[in-house]
C-alpha cells in the first residue's frame, strides 16, 4: 500500500509524448499509443528535457499501484519427506523409494486486484454486455486504476519415484545408474519470471483453480548413469605385473570413466506478441 506510479492517459487509454508518437509514426508508419496532451507536462522535443513529476495523491487521476505487498504477507516454507528401501546383493546395492515435498505460502504476483470478483460481485456491476466493468473502488477513488499486489497464497507439490543401482568398487569397476519419475505442480512461478509465462491472472480471486499446472522445473523422466573402470596396468595387476618401477609409475593408476544423462524436456509457454493497443490482445499462456 506504500507504492504508486502515475501515468497520464487520454480517455482511459495510455499515452506518450508527442515526440515519441512522431518517431514511431515515422519509423513504423503507425504509433502504438496516442500523443498525450501537452498540458499534462509532456515534452514535445528532446531539448526541453524531462518534466518534473507532479506529486500525486490517492485522488489523482489515472493512478495505479503496481507493486503493493499484502499486509498479511507470510514467510514461505517447504516440507520434505521420503521413504526409501535399500538391499545389498554382494557388491551391488539397489534402492527404491518415494521422495516428495510441498511448498506453502509461496509469493504470487497478482496483476490487478482492483476488479470485481466474478463470483460475488452484484449484478448491478455488470455492463450492457454482461461484463463486469466497474472497479470496487470506483465510487471512493474514481481515478484509481490497476492495483498489483504481492501475496503469499501460492503452493507447490513434488512427488517422485526414485530408483538407483550401484555396483561398488570390485575388480576395478564401479557402476551407478539412477532413474527418477516425478511430477512437480504449482500455481506460482518464481518472482524473477513475473510476466514471462504469460501476462496476468485469469482470475485474481481464484489463483489455485486457474493457475495450477506443471512447474517450470518439472522433469517427468530423468536417467543418469556413470561408470568408472580402473585399467589393469601396473605392478600387481593382471597386465604388466613385472614391469620396471619407471614403467609401473607411468602406466599405473589410470581410469576410464563416463557419464550419461537423459531426461525429458521442461514445460514451456507458447507466447504470441500481438500489439495490445491495436487488437486489445496481450501475450498469452497456452
Amino acid at each position: 500500500p506504500f507504492n504508486g506510479v502515475y501515468a497520464p492517459s487520454i480517455n482511459g487509454q495510455g499515452c506518450q509524448s508527442t515526440l515519441a508518437t512522431q518517431i514511431e509514426t515515422a519509423s513504423a508508419g503507425l504509433s502504438t499509443l496516442p500523443s498525450c496532451q501537452t498540458s499534462l507536462g509532456q515534452t514535445t522535443a528532446l531539448g526541453q528535457g524531462i518534466p518534473i513529476p507532479v506529486p500525486q495523491a490517492l485522488n489523482s487521476p489515472s493512478l495505479s499501484l503496481p507493486d503493493n505487498v499484502a499486509l498479511n504477507f507470510r514467510t514461505s516454507y517447504v516440507e520434505q519427506f521420503n521413504l526409501l528401501l535399500q538391499k545389498q546383493f554382494g557388491q551391488n546395492v539397489v534402492t527404491i523409494g518415494y521422495v516428495g515435498s510441498v511448498g506453502r505460502h509461496l509469493p504470487v504476483v497478482i496483476n490487478d486486484i482492483n476488479v470485481p470478483n466474478p463470483l460475488t460481485a452484484p449484478a448491478s456491476l455488470r455492463g450492457p454486455d454482461g461484463r463486469f466493468d466497474t472497479r470496487p473502488t470506483a465510487t471512493i477513488l474514481p481515478g484509481l486504476g490497476g492495483v498489483g499486489e504481492y501475496e503469499s497464497i501460492g503452493s507447490s507439490s513434488y512427488h517422485s519415484l526414485q530408483t538407483s543401482f550401484q555396483r561398488r568398487y570390485h575388480n576395478g569397476l564401479t557402476v551407478s545408474a539412477n532413474y527418477t519419475y516425478s511430477h512437480s505442480i504449482d500455481d506460482a512461478t518464481t518472482l524473477s519470471y513475473e510476466g514471462q509465462e504469460g501476462f496476468g491472472n485469469a482470475d485474481p480471486f481464484a489463483i489455485h483453480q486457474f493457475e495450477t499446472g506443471n512447474s517450470d522445473l518439472d522433469l517427468r523422466h530423468r536417467f543418469v548413469g556413470t561408470v568408472t573402470y580402473e585399467l589393469p596396468f601396473g605392478k600387481g595387476k593382471a597386465l604388466m605385473g613385472n614391469a620396471s618401477n619407471f614403467v609401473d609409475k607411468l602406466v599405473s593408476g589410470w581410469q576410464i570413466s563416463g557419464i550419461t544423462t537423459i531426461q525429458t524436456g521442461q514445460p514451456f509457454s507458447v507466447l504470441y506478441t500481438a500489439p495490445g493497443s491495436i487488437t486489445g490482445a496481450v501475450s498469452g499462456r497456452a
